[in-house]
């Protein structure tokens, strides 16, 4: 019969859960890096152009900053070239005259399959840390 202490199992455990909440953390880091860069990617190809532009809208695609804290990690992409443009062209504006512009949904997709991506991709890699 083997016995074991109760302070050395609580210790074992304690040092194994970190460990995972450290490999969960690490694979966390490196999917939100990856997601960032599909999502910037995916928006410099379904940008809207207009017909005989130099691309210059859809070329401004970029990965910002990527923020780590205990609650998560946190990636921005945003369109450095033409910033305020993003936003008009998602949602329509109002013109001189009273109505309004289309909008050329393009960015709530982009981010609705990244996320959907990047939760499978964790759940995936998870199973094998």
């Amino acid at each position: 019969m083997i016995q074991i202490d109760s302070a050395k199992l609580s210790e074992s455990l304690q040092k194994i859960l970190r460990q995972y909440g450290d490999d969960v953390r690490e694979v966390t880091r490196r999917m939100v890096k990856k997601s960032g860069n599909e999502a910037r990617d995916q928006l410099k190809k379904v940008s809207p152009r207009r017909p005989k532009s130099n691309k210059h809208y859809a070329d401004g695609w970029t990965v910002g900053d990527y923020t780590w804290s205990t609650l998560g990690a946190h990636v921005t992409v945003y369109n450095a070239k033409k910033p305020g443009l993003a936003h008009l062209l998602e949602n329509g504006h109002a013109n001189r005259n009273g109505g309004r512009t289309r909008a050329y949904v393009h960015i709530k997709p982009v981010e609705e399959e990244v996320i959907k991506t990047f939760e499978e991709n964790v759940r995936r890699a998870i199973q094998y840390v």
